[in-house]
């Protein structure tokens, strides 16, 4: 952080000098596992200067609020062009992991040069690691255009995929449909015997409902509406007028009560109405299941 004693410096005024600076990670709020254990834990990566290595804050375990009180620095021996088309065009990305039953990541620093004080030198990084080619030159942008061509083929083979996966799932949402708008056809082939596929109750194995589980899941319906009505039903009578002595009061609770009747009884016939659509649905499907299976034998 700047204290009172910081200056503001020109990047370019930098050009061809040293360079200190220091990646600092004091602490992470608000990154909890869902349920705690002492073996979860998270830990934080990034990358500098496009280097192959990726450096790693220590992990911490079982903690909400992580103080890491990390701090890793960096030395540049002479500050190039390169590096301040660096600073000006991209931005440090920390990668939280999340750990559990495992142990924590390190740094590589086998092939990372360092000096006495631990500074990693990122001059002798960037000149082993990548050979000095510089991030504007043809062979960076080829590279970057072939990698841009391969993700698109990818990315076109996985549009594909996605397309034939949803013609898949849509056709057996269509069979199943089909399946279950049978459910005592698949009894009378799985039985060999029509007169008892034609019962109430189909065969245990089938996966489709029966008879019974039919008129329950109607009933069902009509209950949950019943229950909504009732709890209407008893706001409406709890209601009172706000002044009984004046008439235009109760003219207007008697006409307001009137529309709420009225509302009531229209919903108490719309549900009879859906629960007699769905019995007579349920009768019909099981009568011309029935006829089939006499005419079948």
């Amino acid at each position: 952080p700047l204290g009172e004693e910081s200056v503001n410096v020109d990047p370019g005024d930098l050009l061809g000098k040293r360079m200190d600076f220091q990646m600092q990670i004091s602490l992470c709020l608000g990154v909890k596992w869902i349920r705690g254990h002492s073996s979860r834990g998270v830990q934080i990566g990034y990358r500098m200067y496009g280097l192959p290595v990726m450096f790693y804050t220590p992990a911490a375990w079982n903690h909400a609020n992580l103080l890491l009180d990390y701090t890793m620095c960096f030395t540049i021996q002479h500050v190039t062009t390169d590096f301040l088309s660096y600073l000006k065009t991209h931005a440090v990305v920390l990668e939280l992991w999340g750990l559990q039953g495992c142990q924590e990541m390190k740094t590589e620093f086998a092939n990372v040069p360092l000096a006495s004080d631990g500074y990693v030198l990122l001059d002798l990084c960037y000149r082993h690691q990548w050979t000095s080619v510089p991030l504007d030159s043809e062979e960076h942008k080829f590279n970057l255009s072939e990698q841009l061509k391969t993700l698109e083929e990818e990315s076109e083979n996985l549009r594909d995929s996605n397309r034939t996966l949803q013609n898949e799932n849509l056709k057996l949402r269509k069979k199943l449909a089909k399946l279950r708008s049978f459910p005592s056809n698949h009894g009378l082939i799985a039985n060999g015997d029509p007169t008892k596929s034609t019962g109430d109750r189909s065969n245990p194995k089938s996966p489709f409902p029966s008879w019974d589980a039919e008129f329950a899941k109607a009933l069902k319906i009509f209950y949950f509406s019943m229950i909504g009505m009732r709890g209407r039903l008893s706001q409406l009578k709890e209601v009172r007028p706000l002044d009984e002595e004046r008439i235009h009061c109760l003219r207007y609770f008697a006409n307001e009560r009137r529309e709420l009747v009225k509302e009531l009884g229209e919903e108490l016939e719309s549900c009879l109405g859906k629960l007699k659509n769905e019995v007579a649905t349920i009768i019909r499907r099981k009568k011309e299941l029935q006829i089939d299976a006499t005419a079948s034998t």
